[in-house]
């Protein structure tokens, strides 16, 4: 894969990752591509994006890393963090980068609530985990409330 495909393809995930956080997270959000070296590049949707609940306002943080590889993007890491909007504190992140949870990991951060103090922080390990299901969890799980009336079908079409 050379440098002009690299940007082609980190231009149409951020697109898409674009489309995907607008599932939840307002239409308006912005993402960016930025090239690191010709070959690595990463995405963010900004400093956070804020999310509807019912019970508290909790905003998101999306970064993805990437990489370029014989015919395809790779993904080297990501951060998928949901924050409490007010303190800005980690509620749950979902991490995945080199270590001892290559595949990934969650954190469950110091505003997650009243969990026993042994989990908080703790890297829980899980397989990869494509945005387009911890979005889907924040909806149905955590209560975020959608602002498409399609996002069950955004969220089901990975590019």
């Amino acid at each position: 894969m050379n440098a002009r495909e690299f940007r082609a393809g980190l231009t149409s995930r951020a697109e898409h990752v674009g489309r995907l956080v607008a599932a939840c997270g307002p239409g308006h959000g912005r993402q960016w591509v930025e090239l690191k070296h010709p070959i690595v590049g990463f995405i963010q949707t900004g400093e956070s994006v804020p999310l509807r609940t019912n019970s508290r306002v909790v905003s998101l943080r999306i970064r993805e890393w990437w990489a370029a590889g014989d015919e395809h993007l790779q993904l080297t890491g990501c951060p998928y963090v949901l924050l409490d909007a007010i303190s800005g504190q980690e509620v749950l992140a979902f991490h995945r980068h080199d270590g001892r949870f290559p595949d990934g990991h969650y954190h469950l951060g110091p505003a997650s609530g009243q969990l026993l103090d042994a989990l908080r922080g703790a890297h829980l390990p899980s397989p990869g985990l494509p945005l387009e299901s911890f979005l889907l969890m924040l909806i149905t799980e955590l209560r975020v409330r959608p602002r498409r009336a399609d996002w069950e079908s955004v969220l089901s079409h990975p590019t």
